[in-house]
């Protein structure tokens, strides 16, 4: 994929981000593709279409027996809102969802 392609990519990524798209891949272990998904979100914040982004990749993580995950995203304020229990973020449902769901994938 040329340096072009790459950046296209980012743009078409970013503008459907904040039209409340979101998609995202999950990945084995050994870097295998497992699945990708995909969820029209609606008009919402770009910090909901990551959240939503996260929970739904825990979701499908959950459904498929996992008992360890790693979460990328590119998201400072998303990554503060899961790592952190008590940030300010965690009072949103979505956060809590994603630490319910993280607590029963790692147990």
């Amino acid at each position: 994929m040329g340096l072009e392609t790459y950046y296209m990519s980012l743009e078409i990524a970013q503008l459907l981000r904040r039209l409340g798209y979101r998609q995202g891949v999950a990945y084995s272990q050994d870097g295998q593709w497992i699945a990708g998904y995909n969820r029209y979100l609606g008009f919402c914040s770009v910090f909901d279409v990551e959240l939503w982004g996260i929970l739904d990749g825990l979701v499908f993580i959950q459904r498929e027996g996992h008992k360890r995950v790693l979460i990328h995203t590119d998201n400072l304020e998303a990554v503060k809102a899961v790592q952190y229990i008590h940030s300010t973020e965690a009072n949103s449902t979505l956060v809590k969802r994603i630490h319910m769901t993280l607590q029963t994938i790692e147990q």
